[in-house]
């Protein structure tokens, strides 16, 4: 899993710097001489980050599937909430 999430990590950076690229050609193609930039920023988080242990442990054993029950998405998304005021950066 995590070579996958590495290569599709990298594929979204080239394709967001191609993005990029193409738009500033279409701006000098169509007379725009100030083409809005677009930043990008990626973000990796794992649970094995998380500072609780028992969060750590709680998703690091969750299943890998595409439907989660609504109580763990739930947990997830406060949990989610919690990390994000937590950042300086964010």
């Amino acid at each position: 899993m995590s070579r996958y999430s590495l290569e599709t990590i990298e594929l979204f950076r080239e394709v967001m710097a191609r993005l990029c690229r193409e738009r500033a050609a279409l701006c000098l193609q169509t007379g725009d001489s100030q083409p809005v930039q677009i930043s990008t920023y990626t973000v990796e988080l794992h649970f094995n980050q998380l500072a609780d242990e028992s969060d750590r442990r709680f998703f690091n054993s969750l299943p890998t599937r595409l439907q989660l029950p609504a109580t763990t998405v739930d947990r997830l998304k406060h949990l989610a909430a919690a990390e994000l005021r937590g950042n300086p950066e964010f």
